[in-house]
């Protein structure tokens, strides 16, 4: 099919019909859903879940490094490097989460999550900080103002 794209804009010509060949393709899991089950995890004594085909695209996945850095039991198997990276997320209670400070380049990685790990952070011991985080001041509401 093809397309015109001018700065903005895509057309789209539609001149006639195009036969697309039907085939198999797994969308993945989207990491900033998962990131609930996560956290609940994470936090819930006994919890010992496996999320299967989730998107860890490194762009997106802040989240599995705020984890790893908190003392957070996480661990991903079975990745692939499709057109989308996933992976298998195995997550484990964790009673001795440890503060830590979230800023600078990992904030692009997990804008969408940082509410979220907000509420991770309360569960850990000591302090955390995150920095760094205007975005979410200018986005379909002030998420820092509804978060604290």
């Amino acid at each position: 099919i093809p397309v015109q794209t001018q700065d903005l804009t895509v057309t789209l010509p539609g001149e006639g019909i195009h036969h697309i060949q039907p085939r198999d393709f797994d969308v993945p899991g989207d990491i900033s859903s998962a990131v609930f089950l996560i956290v609940a995890a994470l936090i819930t004594p006994g919890s010992d879940i496996t999320l299967h085909n989730v998107g860890i695209n490194p762009t997106r996945d802040g989240i599995i490094e705020i984890v790893e850095r908190m003392g957070g039991k996480i661990s991903l198997s079975n990745q692939t490097n499709g057109p989308e990276p996933t992976a298998t997320i195995r997550v484990q209670y964790t009673d001795d989460l440890k503060g830590i400070e979230i800023g600078g380049s990992l904030i692009p990685r997990c804008i969408d999550e940082l509410p979220t790990i907000a509420l991770l952070c309360t569960q850990a011991h000591g302090s955390s900080i995150i920095k760094d985080a205007e975005e979410l001041k200018v986005k379909e509401t002030n998420r820092i103002d509804t978060t604290a």
